[in-house]
């Protein structure tokens, strides 16, 4: 991945009950020197849920939905799409206090390595015929 770049992430539950009352609530953490959220960016179209708050100065996503009945299994909550800024090594995460219909929760968390895009290449010409005059 380059500097510049685009990429989506999905955020999805899952749920081993179904027919109550669902919720998922937390945070998603991201560094914000290394990646920006594309606006708008957030898209809920596949879920019933509603768009999460954005910061992107401490690099959060901070969201808390319900859903009634509750799905159960995987349901998608949102999809962001992030820009890189810089070369380094980024992590998505969750906080601690993100759960599941306010349960025990299992967070996975994704790195990146961002890398500068190679410097272009400029080609000197080579010199053209000269003429001599006598």
């Amino acid at each position: 991945m380059l500097v510049g770049d685009q990429f989506v992430v999905i955020i999805k539950s899952y749920s081993t009950s179904s027919g109550s009352n669902g919720s998922a609530q937390g945070t998603v953490t991201y560094p914000s020197n290394l990646l920006q959220i594309q606006s708008p960016g957030i898209s809920s179209v596949n879920s019933n849920y509603t768009n999460p708050a954005i910061s992107q100065s401490t690099g959060s996503l901070a969201f808390s939905a319900s859903r009634t009945p509750s799905p159960g299994g995987i349901a998608e909550i949102f999809q962001v799409t992030f820009i890189t800024k810089a070369s380094g090594t980024a992590t998505i995460g969750f906080t601690s206090n993100s759960t599941v219909d306010n349960g025990t929760t299992t967070y996975l968390t994704k790195s990146f390595t961002i890398n500068s895009p190679p410097p272009v290449q400029t080609s000197t010409p080579a010199p053209g015929p000269t003429s001599s005059q006598s």
